[in-house]
C-alpha cells in the first residue's frame, strides 16, 4: 500500500524532505518533518519546537515524533 502524500509546503523543502520519506511510517510524521523545515527558515526569533509549531500551525507540538 502506497503511503498517503503529505500536504505540500515550499517546493525546495518538499524536494529535500522527499529523500527522507521512507524513514517515516506514516504521512503525519513526515508532514510534521516538512513543517519543521518550514519553521526553521521562518522569521520566528527563537527556533524552539513550540515556537515553530505555532508559526507553521502544527496542532500540538507534543505530537512531534520521529
Amino acid at each position: 500500500m502506497k503511503p498517503a502524500p503529505a500536504r505540500p509546503t515550499i517546493n525546495f523543502i518538499d524536494r529535500y524532505c522527499a529523500f527522507y520519506r521512507n524513514l517515516f511510517s506514516d504521512f503525519r510524521s513526515f508532514e510534521t518533518f516538512t513543517q519543521l523545515h518550514v519553521g526553521m527558515i521562518s522569521s520566528v526569533e527563537r527556533k524552539t519546537l513550540p515556537g515553530i509549531a505555532e508559526v507553521v500551525a502544527i496542532a500540538n507540538e507534543q505530537y512531534i515524533t520521529f
